[in-house]
């Protein structure tokens, strides 16, 4: 049951490694490196068509890497002599895998809720905490993006430790829950009198979504578990196709509500950085609270989620007694 999660913290460790990277972007464009020659002003257009050139190629070098040098592992001759599957057979098999659609779900509302506001939060930095004073507001962000890292590196251990104590499902329930926390600590914490105070939950919520990340995914190869123990068939290949299409899918939605949220909440691009307070009043408790809707429906589809310790280390064992240890 533990065994996924070494893996994982390597995972969460370069994925926090982008969002410090990241986190400094703004800095970095706003900065003089980038500024227009004659008014010294930040051309942060150009600042963002270089860094995002940069980036790709980095991607690209990045994502080649596990493509040319990571292997399956098989093990034993069940898995290797299985016989081939068609792609939409396998497909369907997989849609009827209950425990999947409810992990789906999990992932889906969490992202969709964080996400549509994660830009928002920007914006909230910018136009309520600072006043419009975007070096100011971009110097936070950097801030907030080194002590997230470094507050979800240090959290990791905890989480391995209190998954392999608890079941996972009540492991990800009080994550799920400590994220209600973070949004509620939002509306005390973005305070215009004291802009470095955000600090606090953007530490909070790095321990939640990291954790939310890592017990989600460790729960997939318990379901390609119980998919092998029903079909007789590993179907991995298909079961992580499913769950990576709908967080792709979750990503596109949240991009595009930002836009239509922003609009919502009545900022007006022709007043610059000078917005009036009910609009910036409006960002805020948007950010604070439209992730708790999100992160209610997440714990429903929790309650549902038929897998736990016990059962699956019954799936565990028939499958080892069926085909060996894997």
């Amino acid at each position: 049951m533990m065994s996924a999660f070494p893996y994982r913290l390597i995972e969460r460790f370069f994925a926090n490694v982008a969002v410090l990277t990241g986190g400094w972007t703004l800095a970095l464009i706003s900065s003089s490196y980038f500024a227009d020659p004659e008014s010294g002003d930040p051309d942060i257009i150009r600042g963002i068509r270089v860094i995002s050139v940069v980036l790709a190629v980095v991607i690209v070098i990045f994502g080649v890497i596990p493509a040319v040098f990571v292997k399956e592992r098989f093990v034993g001759t069940s898995v290797m002599s299985q016989s081939t599957e068609g792609l939409w057979n396998s497909l369907k098999q997989t849609f009827r895998l209950t425990p999947l659609w409810v992990l789906v779900g999990i992932i889906f509302f969490h992202f969709v809720g964080f996400g549509t506001v994660s830009i928002l939060g920007q914006y909230v930095n910018i136009f309520y905490v600072n006043q419009g004073a975007i070096k100011d507001a971009a110097i936070i962000e950097g801030w907030k993006a080194t002590s997230m890292f470094f507050a979800a590196m240090v959290s990791l251990p905890f989480w391995v430790w209190f998954c392999g104590r608890y079941d996972k499902k009540v492991a990800l329930a009080v994550v799920l829950c400590s994220g209600i926390v973070n949004s509620l600590l939002n509306l005390v914490c973005m305070h215009p009198d004291y802009p470095y105070l955000q600090l606090i939950p953007a530490i909070f919520y790095a321990g939640v979504v990291n954790a939310i990340w890592m017990i989600l995914t460790s729960m997939i190869p318990d379901i390609a578990d119980y998919d092998e123990l029903e079909t007789g068939k590993r179907r991995e290949g298909s079961i992580n196709a499913v769950w990576s299409w709908f967080i792709k899918f979750a990503m596109t939605i949240s991009a595009g509500l930002s836009g239509f949220l922003l609009q919502w909440t009545g900022f007006d691009v022709a007043l610059g950085m000078k917005q009036p307070e009910e609009v910036t009043r409006s960002m805020l408790l948007l950010f604070s609270l439209l992730p708790i809707a999100f992160l209610l429906i997440t714990l429903i589809l929790l309650r549902l989620y038929p897998l736990n310790r016990e059962t699956m280390g019954q799936v565990r064992q028939q499958l080892e007694a069926r085909r060996g240890v894997l």
